[in-house]
């Protein structure tokens, strides 16, 4: 399944750098369910932040990584079973939960934060916090810390 991407200078680095995390991903669901995509795609679009074409080609928005790994996984396994089930009937979640049984609180976590996933000026607060991860860190960004518990602020000088 080849890696495809193209758009902005901007996200090219994060698609560069993170869209073979999300391959990965996919690889390793396509796995576990044995379904295979025809194709896996990373663009800028906002919305969705996944999808799954009529031919099996799978496509995510580079603002997914910024989601916690275990959302990233339901994305990615949200998008694969439209490979086998279509349409968001009762089976298909019954499905998905086969998979990830705590599959609803990641659906709860994109309902209350998918919105900072699309302001591009959280983008540049989670670069920042990225960036910082490696340093000594301290404080605390009260957005950046109510998603991502882990993280505090570089102590300045």
């Amino acid at each position: 399944m080849p890696f495809q991407g193209r758009g902005s200078f901007f996200s090219f680095g994060i698609r560069r750098r993170h869209g073979k995390y999300i391959a990965a991903r996919v690889a390793h669901f396509s796995r576990v369910l044995r379904l295979s995509p025809r194709a896996v795609a990373i663009n800028q679009g906002p919305i969705p932040l996944g999808s799954c074409s009529a031919d099996n080609c799978l496509t995510f928005t580079w603002r997914m990584i910024m989601a916690p790994p275990e959302v990233i996984d339901f994305i990615v396994v949200h998008e694969l079973s439209h490979m086998k089930i279509r349409n968001h009937s009762r089976d298909y979640w019954r499905f998905i939960e086969s998979i990830l049984p705590g599959y609803k609180e990641q659906k709860v976590w994109l309902r209350e934060n998918s919105h900072l996933l699309m302001n591009l000026k959280w983008v540049e607060r989670f670069a920042e916090a990225r960036r910082h991860q490696r340093g000594r860190l301290t404080g605390a960004d009260p957005q950046i810390t109510r998603i991502y518990p882990g993280y505090r602020r570089r102590r300045p000088g």
